[in-house]
């Protein structure tokens, strides 16, 4: 996977093409390497729309946490 490949990020998650060109994927970006933390079988500009959905909401949710905010 490169750079290139990342279609949308919202610090430290970020979305590419699901594997086999199905779906996009959602990663949480970390010090070493990046980890999958969500899967969405919606393909197109749909799947795209959602994935940046989740990558937001998770990185919202994210900042709330680091900010002492309250859990959902």
């Amino acid at each position: 996977m490169k750079e290139s490949d990342i279609l949308y990020m919202n610090y430290p998650f970020w979305v590419c093409r699901g594997r086999a060109g199905k779906g996009f994927e959602v990663y949480n970006e970390g010090a070493t390497h990046s980890v999958r933390v969500a899967v969405i079988g919606y393909e197109g500009q749909a799947g795209l729309d959602r994935a940046k959905v989740e990558a937001d909401k998770r990185a919202s949710k994210l900042s709330s946490q680091n900010l002492g905010g309250e859990n959902d």
